[in-house]
């Protein structure tokens, strides 16, 4: 299992990247049923790294050098910038969606076409703002609080706050543990919190 979402009906959905058996990169647990999705159901990548569920219901799946949107049926796929194939060794492993309906996803590579990413209206787009440079941070996950600001965290660079221009960062320095930031707990619940 890479990450775990809930969606508004309350069903658990997760995204799995190492599977027996391929039965595919996202499974869906509600009640006592659990369903499988993967290539039949218009979900081709071979792994899934992260997702996330937007204001709509639809699924945005992180994978192998691909971005999925899915609701039940693929509503769209988009390769990452620069590339004519899914590549395996440029994963999606954080997506998260802005209540302004942004799409932004980390990859776990830095560099040009990799890093902190936008997808918006179908396309592409690094981020930058003075003191921070997308491009420059491989990703690990990404989280979007109740107050709109994009939590990033890194393989190796600790943790980054956006919120407009503005950028923080948390690493080790600052009373990280360490600064290689693998999850972000979400809280689902109105009244529930998590504390980093």
């Amino acid at each position: 299992m890479e990450a775990i979402a809930e969606d508004r009906d309350w069903a658990i959905w997760i995204a799995r990247s190492h599977m027996l058996n391929f039965t595919g990169p996202i499974c869906q647990v509600s009640g006592d049923s659990e369903q499988c999705y993967g290539g039949s159901d218009g979900i081709r990548t071979a792994g899934a790294g992260s997702i996330a569920i937007d204001a709509q219901g639809h699924l945005w799946i992180g994978g192998s050098g691909t971005l999925v949107e899915w609701q039940g049926k693929l509503i769209g796929e988009s390769l990452l910038p620069g590339a004519n194939a899914p590549d395996t060794n440029r994963g999606i492993d954080g997506v998260a969606v802005d209540a302004g309906g942004t799409v932004w996803a980390g990859v776990n590579r830095s560099g040009p076409g990799d890093g902190l990413l936008r997808f918006s209206i179908g396309r592409w787009s690094s981020y930058s703002t003075p003191g921070f440079t997308g491009a420059n941070v491989r990703v690990r996950s990404l989280f979007v609080d109740r107050n709109d600001c994009l939590w990033v965290g890194t393989y190796n660079q600790g943790l980054y706050r956006i919120h407009g221009q503005t950028v923080d960062h948390l690493g080790r320095q600052d009373g990280l543990s360490g600064n290689s930031v693998y999850q972000i707990p979400q809280a689902t619940r109105p009244n529930q919190r998590w504390i980093l």
